[in-house]
C-alpha cells in the first residue's frame, strides 16, 4: 500500500477576497512523481497554521482522475488527530482539486488534513524521510468517524495536501472633515458627506494581507455667502458664522475692528465679509459704495458741514447762496426722517432728534448733489 503523507502549505486569502496571502513558498509538487493512495483507508497528516483563520477549502494534487473521494480536518489530540472539524466530497480531476468544506474556524496549532478514496487513487507527492502519516481502515461508504479513534502511523512519502483559509485582514474606517471638497486615497474627489465608500490596500495589514478602508467622510460648507445693502450698510445674510470685513481695493486687507455681522461704510469702496462656519472659511463678493461725500459736480470748497459728529443740532455752508437746494435725511435702513426745501439761502440749519446713530444727508441743487454721513452721538 503506497501511503500519504503531507505537504505542509497553508494559504492565506484577505478576508475581503482581494488578494492572498502564502505562509510558505507554494506547492512543490511534480505531477510525474506519483503513488497509488489505497481505497477505504482514511490516511493523512499535521499542517500547522500559525495564525487564526477560518478555513473554507481543501486542495490535493492527482495525476490521475475519475476517483470517488472524502477529504476531513481533525483537530489535535495529544498529538494524534482527535475530532472531525470539517469535511467534504468529489470526484478527483488531474491536477489540483479544491474541495468547498463548510467554514471552520481554526486558532492558531496542529490540524490533520485527512482522505479516503472508492477506488485507488494515483496522487503526486514527493519523498519524505521525517514526515508522519496518521491512518486507519475505514469503508469509503460509512461516514466519516466524528473522533479519529486509535491511529497508525509511519513515515515515508509526502503527497501534495495543503488548506486554504482565510486570515482576517485588517479593516477600518478613516474618518476625515474637509471643506466643499476631499480627495480620497482612491484618487475620486468627494463634494458631499460620503459613508460608503472603501478601498482596499493590498498588502496592508500587519499579517501582510489586505487591509479594507472605508470612508467617513463630512464636507463642510459656508452655507451663505450673500449680502445685502441698504444705504452705507452692508450685512452678511449668514446669520450662523463669524465675520470679518475686508477692503477688497486694498488685496482684501482686514479692515480693523470690523468683526460685526454688518459693516457701516465711511468711504467709497468696494468691501467684502470673510464668513467662518463649521471649520470652513470662505468670502462673499464684493460690494461697490459710490455715493459717500460724492457729488455729481462740486459745491465748492466753501462747502462744509459742521459739528459732525453732532448731538442733533448741525449746520451746512453751501459756501454761496443757490435759488433753491433740496435736503434729505434718512437713516441706513432708507427711512426718510427729515426733509425740507431751501430758497436762497447760504447756510442751512438742521436738528436731529432721532436716537443716536448715523445718518445720511443728502442736498440737491439745480445742478449739484451729494451725499454725507453724519453721526449723531
Amino acid at each position: 500500500m503506497k501511503r500519504l503523507l503531507q505537504l505542509t502549505v497553508v494559504t492565506f486569502y484577505s478576508a475581503f477576497s482581494y488578494g492572498q496571502c502564502t505562509q510558505n513558498a507554494g506547492i512543490d509538487y511534480d505531477l510525474g512523481s506519483s503513488s497509488n493512495h489505497t481505497a477505504n483507508y482514511l490516511l493523512g497528516s499535521a499542517i500547522v497554521v500559525t495564525s487564526s483563520c477560518t478555513l473554507n477549502e481543501l486542495g490535493f494534487i492527482s495525476v490521475g482522475a475519475g476517483q470517488n473521494f472524502k477529504v476531513a480536518v481533525y483537530d489535535d489530540a495529544a498529538g494524534n488527530p482527535g475530532n472531525l472539524l470539517t469535511e467534504g466530497a468529489g470526484t478527483v480531476v488531474a491536477g489540483t482539486n479544491i474541495i468547498d468544506v463548510p467554514d471552520v474556524a481554526l486558532a492558531a496549532g496542529t490540524y490533520y488534513f485527512m482522505a479516503v478514496f472508492a477506488t485507488t487513487a494515483n496522487l503526486s507527492y514527493t519523498t519524505s524521510t521525517s514526515s508522519t502519516v496518521w491512518y486507519i481502515s475505514h469503508t469509503f461508504s460509512n461516514p466519516l468517524p466524528a473522533s479519529f479513534g486509535a491511529p497508525l502511523t509511519y513515515t515515508g512519502q509526502d503527497f501534495s495536501y495543503y488548506f486554504i483559509t482565510t486570515v482576517p485582514g485588517a479593516t477600518g474606517t478613516d474618518t476625515q472633515t474637509a471643506c466643499d471638497s476631499y480627495t480620497w486615497i482612491d484618487g475620486l474627489t468627494y463634494t458631499s458627506s460620503n459613508n460608503t465608500a472603501t478601498f482596499n490596500i493590498v498588502g496592508g495589514a500587519s499579517n501582510g494581507c489586505d487591509s479594507l478602508v472605508t470612508l467617513d467622510l463630512t464636507i463642510n460648507s459656508v452655507s451663505d455667502l450673500s449680502t445685502s445693502l441698504s444705504g452705507l450698510t452692508i450685512t452678511a445674510n449668514n446669520s450662523g458664522a463669524t465675520y470679518q470685513w475686508l477692503d477688497c481695493d486694498n488685496a482684501y486687507s482686514v479692515i480693523a475692528g470690523e468683526t460685526a455681522s454688518s459693516l457701516v461704510v465711511s468711504a467709497n469702496g468696494d468691501y467684502a465679509v470673510q464668513l467662518t462656519e463649521n471649520g470652513c472659511v470662505d468670502t462673499s463678493a464684493c460690494t461697490t459704495i459710490d455715493f459717500v461725500g460724492i457729488s455729481d459736480e462740486s459745491f465748492g470748497n466753501q462747502f462744509s458741514i459742521y459739528p459732525n459728529p453732532t448731538n442733533g443740532n448741525f449746520s451746512v455752508d453751501l459756501g454761496t447762496n443757490y435759488a433753491t437746494v433740496k435736503t434729505t435725511i434718512t437713516d441706513l435702513t432708507g427711512r426718510i426722517i427729515h426733509a425740507s426745501d431751501f430758497s436762497h439761502s447760504t447756510i442751512l440749519n438742521f436738528d436731529i432728534t432721532e436716537p443716536a446713530g448715523i445718518y445720511l444727508l443728502t442736498i440737491e441743487s439745480e445742478e449739484n448733489k451729494v451725499v454725507f454721513r453724519l453721526v449723531k452721538q
